[in-house]
C-alpha cells in the first residue's frame, strides 16, 4: 500500500491519521463521561483530567499534522457518480468536523490554562501557557 493518497484511493498515512484521530476522540469522550462521575475522594480525581488533557494535546498535534498532510497529499476526488450537492455536503461535513474538533480542543486548552498554570503532559513534563512565561508565573 502506498504512503500518499492517489487519485483513486487513500494512502496508509491518511488512513492511520483518520482512525487514530477517531479512536482518540471517542476515547476522550468516554474518559470525559467517566470523569463526571468521580467523587472528591477518588484517586482518579486528579489523574483522570490530567490524562484527558495530555491525550488532548497529543490529539491537537496529530490534527495539525493531519491538516498539513491533507495539503501535502490531497485526498482522492469524490466519485463521479455523486451529485454536486452530495459532494458539497461531504466537503462541508468534513470542514464542520475539523472546525468542531479544533474549537473543542481550543476551548479545553483555554479552560485548562486560564489561571496561568501549565498542562501536565503525561506526568512531570508540563506544557505551560505562553502568558505564564511572560508574567513570570509558572
Amino acid at each position: 500500500m502506498q504512503l500518499r493518497n492517489s487519485p483513486s484511493r487513500y494512502g496508509v498515512v491518511s488512513i492511520i491519521l483518520h482512525w487514530g484521530v477517531a479512536l482518540a476522540v471517542f476515547g476522550l469522550f468516554g474518559l470525559g463521561l467517566w470523569m463526571v462521575g468521580l467523587d472528591y475522594y477518588s484517586p482518579w480525581r486528579k489523574a483522570g483530567p490530567d490524562l484527558h488533557k495530555s491525550i488532548g494535546l497529543v490529539l491537537l498535534a496529530v490534527m495539525l499534522l493531519r491538516v498539513v498532510w491533507r495539503f501535502i497529499s490531497p485526498p482522492p476526488p469524490a466519485p463521479t457518480n455523486h451529485g454536486a450537492i452530495t459532494r458539497l455536503a461531504a466537503k462541508l461535513g468534513h470542514l464542520a468536523l475539523y472546525l468542531g474538533l479544533f474549537a473543542v480542543m481550543a476551548a479545553g486548552y483555554l479552560i485548562s490554562t486560564a489561571d496561568g498554570v501549565g498542562i501536565p503532559v503525561f506526568g512531570p513534563v508540563s506544557y505551560t501557557h505562553l502568558r505564564a512565561h511572560e508574567t513570570g508565573r509558572n
